[in-house]
């Protein structure tokens, strides 16, 4: 994944917590199980996008749809985490590790 998905993550993330107290409501404290899957749906089709770019896209469809799921499910938990932490770390830090544990979690 190239440097432009890495801004555009760490633009989401800002976004994100710049909108705290909305997505707070939506996937922790009031959300609905709904919420949580439509935002992992999102997650999915991007990660999607960015294994079939990378030297992942060797690997069957139905490889990259798992892996894509199996990632997309950790990023939920860990943006629903940071969404609960008080205080919580500034998206740019977030971001960073994320980004670092998305990309590196390969065989």
């Amino acid at each position: 994944m190239n440097s432009q998905s890495r801004a555009a993550f760490g633009s989401y993330l800002a976004h994100i917590q710049e909108n705290r107290d909305f997505y707070r409501w939506a996937l922790v404290t009031r959300g609905s199980q709904r919420a949580v899957n439509a935002a992992t749906s999102v997650y999915i089709e991007g990660i999607s996008a960015g294994l079939a770019k990378s030297s992942e896209n060797g690997k069957s469809t139905r490889e990259l749809q798992r892996r894509a799921a199996y990632l997309a499910g950790a990023m939920t938990g860990v943006i629903r985490q940071w969404l609960s932490d008080d205080p919580a770390e500034s998206a740019a830090e977030l971001s960073v590790w994320l980004w670092r544990e998305l990309t590196v979690a390969k065989e």
